[in-house]
């Protein structure tokens, strides 16, 4: 069984004496001091800490490479503040933090400024193969998310944007935390053949219509020569009770698709439809603003909330237009891949 390494900060007491006495109180850290000999450097003895002679070293363990996250930011928050305050009270450079404090793990040095929370991650890989970090689980279960975007705008149909909403999706997810790890599966001029298709063959867990809808309960997709080729609500109704197994969210950014949604939304547990007709821009505005807040580990209700708000901050009187059916027995405020809001 792999055995915690251990972890001890070296740092002398002149240089933030009070900070170190501070951790000595706080259950998280055991601190030592090393009082050493003048005549006989060699002959150093170690005992907990009680004062503050400025010439001792202080030995702080901490105890798992999860706290030691924690204290690199609190240390860099003192040394700021430390060296702010020497420098308004005149006290010159050589008085101030000339000895960088020694951070050992397991009898291997580094300089405590060089440890950053990735180079944690590193370190705790080195100490042990089969480590995971709650980085890694998070990117196993992004990397499964995969967004695919069906886009159709048949001859003699009005142009929509559908190259403008994409690339705002894609911006803003490359913003997000999850910009290397959520995937947009972009497909254009889509056929009704291609639904099946398209969704054996990626297994997205999240599916994207954008382009035209009627007020009849049809989403326009293209037929073969390019023109427009309506499919049915019990058709799309059909389609992902047949293929549900990996979809989690439906999003029909089309005019007047509720009532496609409400079919689908038997069989899937979160669908997005439109009320009434949309506008152009405010389609992209929400949907960038949706994949956004799931780039950045939303819940669902969040993300749905969020790019509600999204078409607020443009000042289009439209943010009543998209609908959020949840199917009974699901709980919106989960993530995608079924992680529970905490």
């Amino acid at each position: 069984m792999h055995q915690t390494p251990t972890i001890i900060v070296q740092v002398r007491q002149s240089q933030i004496a009070i900070w170190v006495a501070e951790l000595a109180l706080d259950g998280r850290f055991d601190v030592f001091i090393q009082e050493q000999d003048i005549n006989d450097p060699d002959d150093a003895k170690i005992h907990p800490m009680y004062s503050l002679d400025y010439g001792q070293v202080a030995s702080i363990v901490v105890h798992s490479l999860e706290t030691l996250a924690s204290f690199v930011v609190i240390y860099d928050k003192v040394v700021d503040v430390y060296k702010k305050i020497k420098k308004n009270s005149g006290i010159t450079s050589e008085n101030k933090f000339n000895d960088e404090p020694v951070l050992l793990i397991d009898g291997k040095k580094y300089l405590l400024q060089q440890i950053s929370r990735d180079k944690i991650v590193d370190i705790e890989r080195s100490e042990n193969p089969s480590f995971r970090s709650i980085d890694d689980d998070l990117k196993k279960k992004m990397n499964s998310i995969k967004v695919l975007f069906l886009a159709a705008n048949p001859k003699q149909t009005s142009a929509l944007a559908l190259d403008e909403e994409i690339r705002e999706i894609t911006q803003k997810i490359r913003l997000s935390d999850a910009r290397d790890t959520l995937k947009i599966i972009s497909t254009w001029a889509v056929r009704p053949d291609d639904l099946l298709q398209y969704l054996n063959e990626n297994k997205p867990q999240v599916v994207h219509f954008s382009g035209h809808g009627s007020s009849l309960g049809e989403i326009v997709l293209t037929d073969n020569n390019g023109n427009a080729k309506p499919v049915t609500s019990s058709a799309l109704k059909a389609l992902f009770s047949t293929l549900k197994d990996n979809i989690e969210i439906v999003l029909l950014n089309a005019c007047y698709s509720k009532i496609q949604g409400q079919a689908i939304n038997e069989s899937i547990d979160f669908v997005i439809g439109m009320d009434a007709a949309i506008g152009d821009r405010t389609a992209i505005v929400f949907a960038a603003s949706f994949y956004r807040a799931l780039g950045f580990n939303r819940t669902v209700q969040e993300a749905f909330d969020q790019a509600k708000t999204a078409i607020m901050l443009e000042g289009v009187p439209e943010e009543n237009t998209p609908i959020l059916l949840v199917r009974e027995g699901a709980d919106s405020n989960r993530r995608i891949g079924g992680t529970q809001q905490t």
